[in-house]
């Protein structure tokens, strides 16, 4: 489909604030992309090969692409969120294995240190007042 088509409709539907521009164009797109591969292998095909299922089917032509188009709408959805939760995954374990806590713990160690010291000599100076 030409993005005139596109266009026509977002002159139509544009004021849609439910969804953005981009968010528009993107499913346009992907429509597109879903009728090409859709129509592609029917082109030239002989009607013999077709699988049986598309023979037989009782849906009119354009039910049987709708439903193909959806299907395959759907399928893509059900893969990108695959992607983005391996992703997300990937990303968090790589973050939670370069976290350099080395100077934090550190820090905490030396200032356990001073304060067992500092208790220490305060103990020691009065058990020193005690006997003397």
């Amino acid at each position: 489909m030409s993005l005139y088509i596109f266009e026509s409709l977002e002159k139509k539907y544009g004021d849609q604030v439910s969804w953005n521009r981009s968010d528009r164009r993107l499913l346009f797109d992907r429509i597109n992309a879903g009728l090409m591969e859709i129509s592609q292998p029917c082109m030239g095909e002989a009607t013999w090969t077709k699988p049986v299922s598309r023979r037989i089917r009782s849906l009119t032509g354009q039910e049987m692409i709708e439903e193909d188009l959806w299907m395959l709408l759907v399928i893509q959805e059900k893969e990108g969120t695959v992607a983005r939760k391996n992703l997300e995954e990937k990303l968090q374990r790589s973050e939670i294995g370069k976290l350099d806590l080395g100077d934090d713990i550190d820090c905490i160690g030396i200032e356990i240190e001073r304060l067992l010291i500092d208790e220490l000599v305060e103990e020691f100076v009065s058990n020193l007042a005690w006997i003397v």
